[in-house]
């Protein structure tokens, strides 16, 4: 039932794969070897999610993903081209986490962070 209310609430940025991925834009907070990056989240399953990055990351890190309220999560770093990450969690992301994601990119909060990622223009602006 949970399942279907988010994809039915969210359907617009519904996209079937493996794992449901819904369309995010969420500023969070990735722990890298001891650094901490400033990063957007562009979609998210409870399984892993893509990310905009300010820095590289390399492949096969180990990181912990934190925004809003929530967090430390921990996840490992899949796949990196250019300014985009991939992570994978390390178990499934708790409902609650995951639907605050989802509500946190439907609210004004991320109306800035949407402006700043259309194409062009830089990831996040300091």
């Amino acid at each position: 039932m949970k399942h279907f209310a988010l994809k039915y609430f969210f359907e617009d940025s519904f996209t079937p794969r493996g794992s449901d991925r819904f369309g995010a834009s969420v500023p969070a907070r990735l722990a890298v070897d001891g650094a901490e990056l400033e990063i957007v989240i562009q979609n998210m399953s409870r399984l892993g999610f893509m990310a905009t990055a300010t820095e590289s990351v390399p492949i096969g890190s180990e990181a912990a993903l934190s925004f809003g309220d929530f967090g430390p999560f921990s996840a490992h770093v899949r796949w990196a081209l250019a300014d985009r990450i991939g992570c994978e969690f390390a178990g499934y992301l708790d409902w609650e986490a995951f639907v605050a994601v989802l509500l946190m990119s439907r609210t004004g909060e991320a109306d800035q962070v949407r402006e700043q990622n259309r194409p062009g223009r830089d990831i996040v602006s300091r």
